[in-house]
Formats: structure tokens, C-alpha cells, sequence
């Protein structure tokens, strides 16, 4: 599974600019996520926060903190690596009294902002160990009717979630199902 999304993301790195084109309108944002085999609930939305970390840790993620101090202070508040301690008292201040159910929205419209004039390739692995909050922002983001320049590859063991009544499988069969 990894290769071959090794494979199809060095493929889109590979790929000639056309000349009418600029560079930073060509290359996508590239973020990944791992999901690990928890033996108890783990972190909600763990492997999204590592992914969005790692983006904003790069030259070409800088500008992706700013958007999520507009549209996602509830997620940058999971990040205190990208933010200054008096940046996180103010979030913190600002954000008191929201509730975690707000962060679908939240990132649904961080994204949207995001790709309004770049393309963001999220890859998530290893899905069939996921937290729910995950999974939920990944049903959430599929049924949303915005546009965006999004593309999420998710890699996951079948086998696995076919030996238990996995919530992955119900939100595959849902998606298939509404072809999204």
C-alpha cells in the first residue's frame, strides 16, 4: 500500500509545469498521516493533526497556520508546536466553551480556504486503525457540497475491517453507495 502511494505521489512531484503555469499553482500541498493500533480510545483525529504538523513544518505549509488561526483554532490549539504560548492563551480564550463537534466544520472549511488556489493531497495510511473522529471528518468531508482542490488517498486493510463490525466499512459501503 505504501509503495504505491509512494509511487503515485513521486509521479505528481515528477510532473513538467506548463509553461502558461506557475510552479506553486502546479505542485500540490503533500500532507501524510499514519494511523497506529491503539489498545485504548487514542487521540481524536491523531493521524489528521500529524499530517497538517508535518505540512506546516515546511516552507511550503507556512502559510497554512494563518488559515487555520481563521478557520480552525480549535485544531491549531492541538498543535502548540506551530504557535507562540501567547498565541495559545489567546486561542485558548477564544475558543472557551466551543465544543469538539465544531471541529468537522472547521476543517471542512479550512480545507476549502486551502485549496481555493492549491491543490492538497492528504494521505492518510493504516485506516482501518483510526480513531472515529477521523473517520467521521472523513464522512463529513465527503458529503460536503463545497468545492475544493482536495484529494484524500486512504489506505487501509480490508481484511481487517471485515473481521468486526469496523465503523470503516459502514462509512466505505455509505460512500460507494452515494458515490462519493
Amino acid at each position: 500500500k505504501t509503495r504505491l502511494i509512494d509511487a503515485f505521489l513521486h509521479n505528481v512531484e515528477a510532473e513538467q509545469p506548463s509553461r502558461t503555469l506557475s510552479t506553486a499553482s502546479i505542485h500540490p500541498l503533500v500532507a501524510r498521516g499514519q494511523c497506529i493500533k491503539s489498545h485504548g480510545a487514542g487521540e481524536a483525529y491523531m493521524p489528521i493533526l500529524e499530517a497538517l504538523t508535518a505540512l506546516c513544518s515546511l516552507p511550503e505549509g507556512k502559510a497554512v497556520v494563518p488559515l487555520l488561526r481563521r478557520h480552525a483554532p480549535l485544531w491549531l490549539i492541538q498543535m502548540p508546536s506551530l504557535i507562540s504560548a501567547f498565541q495559545m492563551r489567546n486561542l485558548k480564550a477564544a475558543t472557551a466553551g466551543a465544543t469538539r463537534e465544531r471541529m468537522l466544520r472547521e476543517m471542512a472549511e479550512t480545507i476549502e480556504a486551502l485549496t481555493a488556489e492549491k491543490t492538497l493531497i492528504l494521505v492518510l495510511e493504516d485506516l482501518q486503525w483510526s480513531d472515529h473522529s477521523t473517520l467521521d471528518l472523513i464522512s463529513y468531508w465527503a458529503q460536503r457540497r463545497a468545492s475544493a482542490r482536495f484529494l484524500l488517498i486512504a489506505s487501509y486493510r480490508s481484511a481487517e475491517i471485515f473481521i468486526e463490525d469496523h465503523p470503516l466499512r459502514s462509512i466505505r459501503d455509505e460512500l460507494l453507495a452515494r458515490q462519493l
